[in-house]
């Protein structure tokens, strides 16, 4: 969040040295682009191998390709390159569908098309940057058993790339 009220609020959190890690979202773009402040900070944290990429736009499980995914790789990988992160995540579930693309990530039923789909998706992101990848736990689910199958499913999108799990307690 390069903004003013963030700079002033977190600055003397930085300055104190409270701040063990950064996650940043590197494909969330500002119109006024990036604060050299900002930069400077992200610089830092990656010089310090404490700075983590997370992803937001993705939509590791839409269906069918899209130059939305090769575009979003892209900027992945540009990401990458610039900087040292430690680990790349993004959210479990889809944003993209036909014209529709915002929103929270939407859950998909727990299906082999779906499963085969994530890992090829999870597997183009890690190749894209060289990265051990991870998914961030869904905040929706169709119901209370698909949402106790949450877990279960991930660990199997997740086995073959040897990807984690990004709890976010916000989504629980």
């Amino acid at each position: 969040m390069p903004t003013d009220d963030f700079r002033r609020a977190a600055l003397p959190l930085f300055s104190a040295g409270l701040v063990d890690a950064v996650e940043w979202s590197v494909d969330v773009r500002y119109a006024e682009g990036m604060p050299v402040w900002f930069s400077g900070l992200l610089d830092f944290y990656s010089q310090q191998g404490r700075l983590y990429a997370h992803g937001v736009h993705y939509s590791t499980l839409t269906a069918g390709t899209r130059p939305h995914h090769a575009e979003w790789l892209q900027v992945a990988a540009d990401a990458t390159q610039a900087r040292t992160f430690q680990h790349f995540s993004e959210h479990y579930g889809f944003m993209v569908a036909g014209g529709f693309r915002r929103g929270a990530p939407m859950p998909l039923p727990n299906s082999p098309t779906v499963l085969r789909l994530g890992r090829e998706r999870l597997a183009a992101l890690k190749d894209a940057t060289g990265l051990p990848v991870g998914l961030e736990n869904l905040a929706l689910a169709f119901s209370r058993r698909d949402a106790l199958a949450h877990g279960a499913f991930l660990e199997a999108l997740l086995e073959p790339s040897g990807g984690f799990v990004l709890l976010d307690l916000h989504n629980l």
